[in-house]
């Protein structure tokens, strides 16, 4: 009898990953690993994971977590007592109530949270809005949903975007806007005229709203405003939030998603596939809640000298640095430098320099960028290294 033929020309892997693109991170950080072992300097400033240590405070409450219990699986909404402490922070600082019981639910990081918002939103060939450049995540995740993307552009050097791009991308078969502010990597905070401007076409066109607020405390000089504060947009927004971010855990993976009734029961579904975050490290975080704050405002006045320094560094080795409203990263123009690609400029600043960056085409569709992004979410020693390799930088 001959045999059935199961692989069906030899293809293996569903469609929804097969053109998903390698991280250019990733890839990087190989090389920098890889010179690092033959003994070469090299000073990274390419992901936003700090060089700097957890706070104690958070350490010590996650071994006395890990050792008292539970740990067990939880509550796949997230343990009551952080989804409290979460309630209490977001009308605090956006003055909006939220049920811990129906409105909000902890995730493995706010990376799970978006990709449960878009599984439990989207459906097949759905357009899913998002502002170019994006996070490097965002498109692989909308196509994992089996959404369309339609994209809104950010126009350097004020990375605004405009009425005609706002209009077509948030009309037609678009169900979802996907998008962050404090925007990585551009590091602009959107203003309230300009979210009005966004929420006017989402409720006009019923678009639901799932924000990525990760950076939410890290402002410098501005405001940042929810999306889900202005009329007509609580009803129709997702807020995504991670913890373990702010509380430089990131390895904890703790993130959140605030959003009405009838959309956290739907991603819940989804979330409870994963069974969530660690018990314990979620019960460890809702016990330091009350040092958030004060944490916070501490981790900026930190951060405003490392960026005002890395910035001027910048200008001086012939880049141009879009000073960041927020986030913890500089986004500059490296085309007076004279190579072709942005991919050239952070290969030459690798191999070179001895200094790790992250290449724009990690944020755009089409490759050949001039920006490049820089972290100065470092001690003050990494960054005083990283200038001086900018210094050696020959335009």
């Amino acid at each position: 009898m001959q045999k059935r033929n199961t692989a069906r020309s030899g293809v293996r892997i569903a469609r929804r990953v097969a053109d998903g693109q390698a991280s250019i991170m990733s890839d990087l950080v190989i090389q920098a690993r890889a010179l690092k072992d033959e003994g070469r300097d090299v000073v990274d400033l390419g992901a936003g994971v700090p060089d700097y240590s957890a706070p104690e405070f958070l350490i010590e409450a996650g071994i006395h977590s890990l050792r008292s219990g539970p740990n067990s699986y939880g509550d796949g909404r997230g343990m009551p007592a952080l989804r409290k402490a979460l309630a209490k922070l977001a009308e605090r600082s956006q003055a909006v109530s939220f049920n811990p019981d129906t409105e909000i639910t902890v995730t493995g990081g706010a990376s799970a949270a978006i990709t449960a918002a878009l599984l439990a939103l989207v459906n097949p060939r759905q357009g899913v809005a998002l502002f170019e450049p994006y996070f490097e995540y965002f498109l692989p995740q909308i196509k994992l949903a089996g959404g369309t993307p339609k994209y809104i552009a950010l126009t350097a050097p004020n990375w605004t975007f405009s009425e005609s791009s706002l209009k077509r991308a948030l009309s037609g078969s678009t169900r979802v806007l996907l998008m962050n502010t404090p925007h990585n990597p551009t590091g602009r905070v959107f203003s309230h005229k300009e979210l009005e401007r966004i929420a006017h076409y989402c409720v006009a066109n019923d678009i639901i709203v799932v924000s990525d607020e990760t950076y939410e405390p890290f402002t410098f000089g501005c405001k940042h405003i929810s999306i889900a504060t202005l009329p007509g947009m609580r009803e129709r927004t997702l807020t995504i939030g991670s913890v373990s971010k702010v509380f430089n855990v990131a390895g904890w993976r703790i993130g959140s998603v605030i959003a009405p009734a009838d959309l956290t029961a739907a991603i819940r579904r989804v979330n409870n596939l994963s069974l969530g975050a660690p018990v314990p490290l979620q019960e460890a975080c809702a016990a330091e809640m009350s040092k958030y704050e004060s944490f916070v405002t501490a981790l900026v006045d930190r951060h405003r000298p490392l960026r005002d320094r890395l910035c001027v560094a910048l200008t001086e080795a012939g880049l141009m640095p879009f000073w960041p409203e927020g986030t913890l990263s500089v986004f500059a123009d490296c085309t007076s430098l004279g190579h072709a690609s942005d991919l050239d400029v952070c290969d030459y600043l690798l191999n070179v320099c001895g200094l790790l960056a992250v290449p724009g085409s990690a944020f755009f569709r089409a490759p050949g960028q001039q920006f490049v992004r820089f972290s100065f979410a470092r001690k003050g020693e990494t960054i005083a290294a990283a200038i001086a390799k900018l210094r050696a930088i020959k335009t």
